[in-house]
């Protein structure tokens, strides 16, 4: 039954009008949406033992039914978004199939039952419930939750059991700790901590998140990630197509210029450890592509971002002061065939920035013969602008990625503007090459390779003892 509907709108005004505090429902009820509701309180006058999913939106309701309610098993969905005078949510033990409790906008709501018996509970949304302060208590087997414009100060170490957790949004709350037992949730794709206004501390992250926004973190001075050896990158195994479609990997902590720079060091490695899995991971597909003679779908993009005004000479063996440079390529010492992967690094001053960048990187490479070959890949970042000062992008795409045929030389040239067309100087730039044997998919150990693990330093007078041959661009077209 949809009280939203024109057809039943005079029945929502009889109501009103008759200013009843009931009204009377089929028990064979099985779907009820009533925006606009009249009533205090939500006591059902049938029996809701066929009822599948609840939606009610009012600004006068302020509870529901009473606590012993014990007819809800069939319930899989209770939306009660913008219910603004709701104080709390009743007891929900006989909702024993509930798969989505939906409570955006629930602005008075400051009390939830226990969930954790709800084992198949799938996802929480509770966005701008302005006064809800403590984390909930929460099923093992969840997968979405959504504590965004709350009261919640503490992620708190209980997050360990949340095993199937694959998405976390926390922005604009209140969050000033997150347990370090976050490293545990091995399911966990996505972790959204946009302008947490007090966050200081971010220990022992998932490595290999897809997705990790702490962009306007003002306060976030120290950031670690878990050791990789104990989390693997889930999120591209061979069976994961909806994690190989997925179009971005992103990793932005823009503006957070508290952070110090073991910090900026740390993102900077994670960043290049998943670039060489997905450097791996997209030459088989393109392998795969190739010898099937068919598109192979997987992902397109890595960006990370984060203050700063110097290529990170720890983890990028190749690095020019102005937007282009030239490396040579190291010859292939193996019998078989191998992939190029390419990573880059851009400096830029982003203040004057417009929404959404576009990275162009336009590269050479020549053969033996010197033949060249050129592609021009562009990078695209859709987030609204906001940019303040220096920052550096560290970035892949699978344009990126290709076979080997006997390169000696790349050039590169790099270019940045935002939706306006305006161009953005491209103050610094840097560039690492993988090489990824084509049989095996591995990294061939290579020794101009950076130590990714320990993170040496690598300033741009360690290039002889690397054996680097790196030559910087002139600057000009």
């Amino acid at each position: 039954m949809d009280f939203s509907t024109p057809s039943l709108l005079s029945e929502k005004e009889k109501v009103l009008e008759d200013k009843v505090d009931s009204v009377s429902l089929p028990d064979e009820l099985k779907y009820l949406r009533w925006d606009y509701f009249p009533f205090k309180s939500f006591s059902p006058s049938f029996n809701p033992e066929n009822l599948v999913t609840l939606k009610l939106r009012s600004d006068r309701i302020e509870q529901l039914w009473n606590e012993n309610h014990q007819d809800l098993d069939k319930l899989r969905v209770i939306d009660l978004c913008y219910c603004k005078k709701l104080r709390k949510i009743p007891n929900l033990s006989s909702a024993i199939n509930l798969q989505r409790l939906e409570c955006t906008g629930c602005e008075s709501l400051v009390e939830l039952p226990r969930l954790s018996h709800l084992t198949s509970l799938e996802k929480l949304d509770f966005e701008g419930c302005h006064k809800l302060r403590k984390f909930p208590e929460l099923p093992n087997i969840f997968l979405e939750l959504n504590l965004s414009h709350t009261e919640i100060e503490e992620v708190p170490d209980s997050i360990e059991h949340l095993g199937q957790l694959k998405k976390l949004s926390l922005q604009y709350s209140r969050v000033e700790h997150i347990s370090s037992n976050i490293s545990k949730l091995e399911s966990l794709r996505e972790l959204d901590l946009f302008a947490c206004g007090s966050l200081k501390t971010l220990s022992e992250l998932p490595r290999y998140l897809l997705w990790l926004d702490a962009d306007e973190c003002t306060s976030l001075e120290k950031v670690s990630f878990a050791d990789h050896n104990s989390n693997p990158f889930h999120s591209l195994q061979d069976g994961d197509d909806d994690a190989l479609r997925k179009e971005d990997f992103f990793m932005s902590f823009s503006n957070c210029r508290s952070l110090n720079q073991d910090s900026i060091e740390n993102i900077a490695v994670n960043a290049m450890l998943q670039i060489e899995s997905l450097a791996q991971r997209w030459a088989r597909k393109k392998a795969i592509s190739q010898e099937k003679h068919k598109r192979v779908s997987f992902g397109y993009k890595l960006l990370c971002c984060f203050p700063g005004n110097e290529v990170p000479a720890n983890v990028f063996n190749c690095i020019s002061m102005n937007y282009s440079l030239t490396l040579k390529i190291t010859p292939n010492g193996f019998s078989g065939s191998r992939f190029l992967a390419f990573a880059i690094c851009l400096v830029a001053d982003l203040t004057h920035a417009n929404d959404h960048l576009e990275v162009i990187c336009k590269y050479q490479l020549t053969d033996a013969s010197g033949e060249k070959f050129t592609r021009k890949p562009h990078f695209f970042d859709s987030r609204p602008g906001g940019y303040r000062g220096d920052h550096v992008l560290i970035l892949l795409s699978k344009d990126m990625v290709l076979i080997d045929n006997d390169y000696e030389e790349a050039s590169f040239e790099f270019y940045i503007r935002d939706n306006a067309w305006k161009d953005i100087e491209v103050e610094k730039c840097g560039v690492h090459v993988f090489y990824v044997d084509a049989e095996s998919y591995i990294i061939i150990d290579d020794k101009s390779k950076p130590n990714f693990d320990s993170a040496i330093e690598m300033r741009p007078e360690d290039e002889r003892r690397f054996g680097i041959d790196c030559e910087e661009g002139d600057g000009g077209p």
